[in-house]
């Protein structure tokens, strides 16, 4: 089921390669644009430098920072940048591979070449590929683990340890780029499952060694976090930060709510503003209920400073803000919900609004962005539709798409977040094209 005509394999390769190494070429070579490159920049430095993995908590995904690490000390020489960027067009010409070959598995040759070019030729694929985000990594790693799982399906009853294995050490590896993909390790298992209508033991012994492969991945982590914060985190901090900024009280599900922050110092959302907007008697009754909150974060800010543990706000404040966030959900379930559905707008928007002054995101981005990711998205819809009626068989790219879109609405949201989606959306649009194609009899 997976051999496929190596030719097609190498065309979309080399496609995706070249418009990515334009892309790339075309930037500064040794210039950052975004805010979150230097922090993973700065982190790998100091790898490098022999002061090992020093971050903040937020900070302690640490694949991007471990990659970039590798590249700098391979060249020998300080923030060699291109040379990053090189090996993430070789990486993103990789995901365009995986793409083809899950979409011809799970579709036909057919919308396994679409799938494939749609990927290399997609414009917020090309982009990713040239800034040291997270990105281009997650959705390399994402879409191996989706592969993997679909060669553990293709067994046909044999026993399919070994990729069960892989698949788990790869979705441990997700996770450890982006914590929220921890949702990809139930989804492949719930789909092995449910896709299994006969031999459900081999699924379910499949899906529990993919989940020991992915926590043999991700609890050194685990264990080396334990040394170093002194207290149990999985991979990074933020949860209870994260869903307070979705879910407090003049949240307004924008792209925005993910900087909201009550003091000066770290607010980018507009916390002032929307304060001002407000009666007088709700504004007061705000002010005072944070400034109690401020003495708390500040409290434990000052305790973990004593602990060794410097300016981290993230660990300071996430166990305060989330069950200051749980609280609010509860006491107002139908604004939850509200803002909720409302958080769909930019995680599924083409270029949502960007809090970062940089100038990066230009007017002509903006129309590149609508006019490519609209149309994935309309045919994205049309292929899930259709293939419904083979859900089993989907089962693992309908989970992963709606479980994690959720995920995200619970807490905040913005583009950039849906981009690792993006090519199973394409997977689903390939097929919306062949179907259209077939019906109208223009191809056999």
């Amino acid at each position: 089921m997976f051999g496929s005509d190596q030719r097609i394999g190498w065309m979309i390769f080399v496609l995706a390669l070249i418009l990515r190494l334009i892309w790339a070429v075309h930037l500064d070579k040794n210039e950052t644009y975004w805010a979150d490159e230097d922090d993973f920049l700065g982190i790998a430095q100091n790898m490098v430098d022999g002061h090992g993995y020093d971050s903040r908590s937020f900070r302690a995904n640490p694949t991007l920072p471990f990659y970039l690490a590798v590249v700098e000390k391979a060249v020998g020489e300080k923030r060699q940048l291109l040379v990053g960027r090189i090996g993430q067009c070789v990486i993103g010409a990789a995901t365009c591979l995986l793409v083809w070959r899950c979409a011809a598995v799970l579709a036909g040759p057919l919308a396994g070449l679409l799938a494939g070019l749609i990927l290399a030729l997609y414009p917020a694929h090309v982009y990713v590929s040239g800034y040291f985000y997270v990105d281009c990594l997650l959705e390399f790693l994402l879409c191996l683990s989706i592969y993997l799982s679909l060669r553990v399906g293709d067994a046909r009853g044999k026993h399919p340890w070994k990729w069960a294995a892989a698949c788990g050490a790869a979705l441990g590896l997700t996770a450890l780029t982006r914590p929220i993909f921890l949702l990809g390790i139930p989804c492949v298992a719930a789909a092995w499952v449910y896709a299994a209508t006969q031999n459900r033991r081999t699924s379910l012994i499949s899906s529990a060694l993919m989940c020991l492969a992915a926590a043999a991945v991700i609890l050194p982590w685990t264990l080396r976090n334990q040394l170093r914060y002194h207290r149990f985190m999985l991979i990074s901090s933020g949860l209870g930060t994260k869903l307070w900024q979705g879910n407090n009280e003049l949240a307004d599900g924008s792209a925005f709510d993910r900087e909201l922050y009550w003091n000066d110092k770290w607010d980018k959302g507009g916390w002032k503003a929307r304060l001002a907007r407000l009666d007088p008697d709700r504004r007061q009754k705000i002010e005072e209920k944070y400034s109690a909150v401020e003495a708390q974060v500040k409290s434990r800010w000052d305790e973990l400073n004593k602990q060794g543990i410097k300016d981290d706000r993230e660990l300071a404040a996430d166990p305060i803000l989330g069950p200051l966030a749980v609280h609010e959900m509860c006491e107002h379930p139908g604004r939850t919900l509200e803002l909720f559905f409302k958080k769909f707008v930019p995680l599924y928007s083409a270029l949502s609004p960007t809090i970062s002054d940089s100038n990066e995101i230009t007017p002509a981005k903006k129309w590149i962005a609508s006019l490519t990711f609209y149309p994935v998205l309309l045919l994205g819809l049309a292929g899930m539709a259709l293939a419904w009626r083979q859900r089993r068989r989907f089962a693992v790219l309908y989970l992963l798409i709606v479980l994690v879109s959720c995920a995200y609405c619970v807490l905040n949201t913005c583009t950039r977040f849906r981009w690792p989606l993006d090519p199973f959306l394409i997977i689903f649009a390939a097929m919306a094209i062949t179907w259209t194609l077939k019906s109208r009899r223009w191809i056999a």
